[in-house]
């Protein structure tokens, strides 16, 4: 179970998602007001300049490899296996560099998501939903990386944090205690 907001080669933006109609109608109101975050806050086209930017890195980090391990100019083709190489590990530096920066993303999404909604409860019963779904290994993803990147308890705790913060103090300024 997922949903994801992305462009396909059109200017139209689209929700792919599976199986959304299995949650209940407040958690597809969450769900879909984290992904209008990601929108909203320009995560989209980022993401794809993002993506487009790491594909040259690498394949440059490759092509100077290449041109470094060939000095003799005889055109080994073991050179090509070194390109390949060099262009995979720096396609995972890049991608483990760009990691931090989509978790601030998702940080993003989940705000927008709770201040749109003003529905914490709802909020988190669809982290622990898409959760429970994608610990299946047909689904293709850890616990840990349900709802893209983020420890499913980060998020609950994050959704707790502002709710507390939604919390108006008591009559006469003294914090609210519960």
């Amino acid at each position: 179970l997922s949903a994801t907001i992305g462009r396909q080669r059109t200017p139209d933006h689209m929700v792919a998602t599976d199986t959304i109609d299995d949650l209940p109608v407040d958690e597809q109101r969450a769900l879909l007001a984290h992904e209008l975050g990601h929108l909203r806050l320009g995560h989209v086209a980022t993401l794809e300049r993002a993506g487009t930017l790491q594909r040259v890195a690498a394949t440059m980090v490759g092509a100077i490899t290449v041109v470094i391990a060939d000095t003799d100019g005889s055109q080994d083709p073991r050179a090509y296996g070194v390109f390949r190489v060099a262009t995979f590990l720096a396609a995972m530096v890049i991608m483990s560099m760009m990691g931090r920066w989509r978790q601030g993303f998702e940080r993003a999404a989940d705000q927008h998501a709770l201040t749109l909604t003003r529905d914490p409860e709802a909020f988190k019963r669809m982290v622990l939903s898409i959760t429970r779904a994608n610990r299946s290994p047909v689904a293709g993803f850890g616990a840990s990386n349900a709802c893209g990147l983020i420890a499913p308890a980060e998020r609950l705790e994050s959704a707790d944090r502002w709710a507390a913060a939604q919390t108006p103090p008591a009559p006469g300024g003294a914090p609210r205690v519960d």
